[in-house]
Protein backbone atom coordinates (compact mmCIF):
# COMPACT_ATOMS: atom_id res chain seq x y z
CA UNK A 1 0.00 0.00 0.00
CA UNK A 2 1.33 3.50 -0.93
CA UNK A 3 0.85 6.34 1.52
CA UNK A 4 0.13 9.67 -0.24
CA UNK A 5 2.01 12.48 1.46
CA UNK A 6 0.69 15.14 -0.91
CA UNK A 7 4.13 15.67 -2.48
CA UNK A 8 4.69 15.47 -6.20
CA UNK A 9 7.38 12.79 -6.53
CA UNK A 10 7.68 13.14 -10.32
CA UNK A 11 9.83 16.27 -10.06
CA UNK A 12 13.24 16.28 -8.54
CA UNK A 13 14.28 19.34 -6.57
CA UNK A 14 16.41 21.94 -8.36
CA UNK A 15 20.08 21.07 -8.02
CA UNK A 16 22.11 23.17 -5.66
CA UNK A 17 25.14 24.89 -7.11
CA UNK A 18 28.07 22.59 -6.55
CA UNK A 19 31.75 22.78 -7.28
CA UNK A 20 31.27 22.40 -11.03
CA UNK A 21 28.70 25.18 -11.27
CA UNK A 22 30.83 27.50 -9.11
CA UNK A 23 33.90 26.74 -11.24
CA UNK A 24 31.93 27.51 -14.42
CA UNK A 25 30.73 30.83 -12.98
CA UNK A 26 34.30 31.73 -11.97
CA UNK A 27 35.64 30.77 -15.42
CA UNK A 28 32.95 32.86 -17.15
CA UNK A 29 34.12 35.93 -15.26
CA UNK A 30 37.60 35.39 -16.74
CA UNK A 31 36.33 35.54 -20.34
CA UNK A 32 37.83 38.61 -22.01
CA UNK A 33 35.60 41.56 -22.69
CA UNK A 34 34.40 42.16 -26.27
CA UNK A 35 35.80 45.65 -26.73
CA UNK A 36 35.87 49.23 -25.54
CA UNK A 37 33.00 51.67 -25.84
CA UNK A 38 33.18 55.36 -24.98
CA UNK A 39 29.89 56.93 -23.92
CA UNK A 40 29.71 60.73 -24.03
CA UNK A 41 26.50 62.25 -22.70
CA UNK A 42 25.73 65.12 -20.33
CA UNK A 43 22.76 63.20 -18.89
CA UNK A 44 23.95 60.99 -16.02
CA UNK A 45 20.93 58.67 -16.27
CA UNK A 46 21.65 58.00 -19.94
CA UNK A 47 25.33 57.33 -19.20
CA UNK A 48 24.43 54.95 -16.37
CA UNK A 49 21.85 53.10 -18.48
CA UNK A 50 24.18 52.66 -21.45
CA UNK A 51 27.00 51.55 -19.18
CA UNK A 52 24.76 48.97 -17.50
CA UNK A 53 23.47 47.68 -20.85
CA UNK A 54 26.88 47.46 -22.53
CA UNK A 55 28.69 45.96 -19.54
CA UNK A 56 25.91 43.37 -19.39
CA UNK A 57 26.98 42.38 -22.91
CA UNK A 58 30.65 42.16 -21.85
CA UNK A 59 31.94 45.47 -23.23
CA UNK A 60 34.37 47.69 -21.33
CA UNK A 61 32.74 51.10 -20.97
CA UNK A 62 34.25 54.49 -20.23
CA UNK A 63 31.77 57.31 -19.61
CA UNK A 64 32.31 61.06 -20.01
CA UNK A 65 29.95 63.89 -19.09
CA UNK A 66 31.09 66.21 -21.90
CA UNK A 67 32.83 66.18 -25.26
CA UNK A 68 35.58 68.31 -23.77
CA UNK A 69 36.31 65.83 -20.97
CA UNK A 70 36.36 63.00 -23.51
CA UNK A 71 38.83 64.82 -25.79
CA UNK A 72 41.09 65.61 -22.83
CA UNK A 73 41.44 61.89 -22.04
CA UNK A 74 41.01 60.27 -25.46
CA UNK A 75 43.87 58.02 -26.56
CA UNK A 76 43.67 57.39 -30.33
CA UNK A 77 45.83 54.25 -29.93
CA UNK A 78 43.07 52.53 -27.96
CA UNK A 79 40.74 50.42 -30.11
CA UNK A 80 37.17 51.47 -29.29
CA UNK A 81 33.98 52.97 -30.61
CA UNK A 82 32.10 56.06 -29.46
CA UNK A 83 28.45 56.68 -28.59
CA UNK A 84 27.86 60.42 -28.28
CA UNK A 85 24.83 62.54 -27.56
CA UNK A 86 24.13 65.07 -30.31
CA UNK A 87 22.75 67.79 -28.02
CA UNK A 88 25.01 68.63 -25.10
CA UNK A 89 26.00 71.81 -23.31
CA UNK A 90 29.26 73.21 -24.66
CA UNK A 91 30.54 71.11 -27.54
CA UNK A 92 27.81 69.06 -29.23
CA UNK A 93 28.19 65.49 -30.41
CA UNK A 94 28.41 66.68 -34.03
CA UNK A 95 31.16 69.14 -33.12
CA UNK A 96 32.95 66.32 -31.31
CA UNK A 97 32.71 64.22 -34.45
CA UNK A 98 34.17 67.09 -36.50
CA UNK A 99 37.09 67.42 -34.06
CA UNK A 100 37.81 63.71 -34.27
CA UNK A 101 37.70 63.83 -38.08
CA UNK A 102 40.12 66.80 -38.03
CA UNK A 103 42.49 64.68 -35.90
CA UNK A 104 42.08 61.80 -38.40
CA UNK A 105 40.75 59.60 -35.62
CA UNK A 106 39.94 56.03 -36.64
CA UNK A 107 37.22 55.91 -33.95
CA UNK A 108 33.82 54.67 -35.22
CA UNK A 109 31.02 56.96 -33.98
CA UNK A 110 27.38 56.06 -33.38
Amino acid sequence: RIHDTGHDHTRSPAPRPGRTENRIRHTMSLIPKKGNVYVVDDDEAVRDSLQWLLEGKDYRVKCFDSAESFLARYDPREVACLIADIRMEGMTGLELQDRLIERKSPLPIA
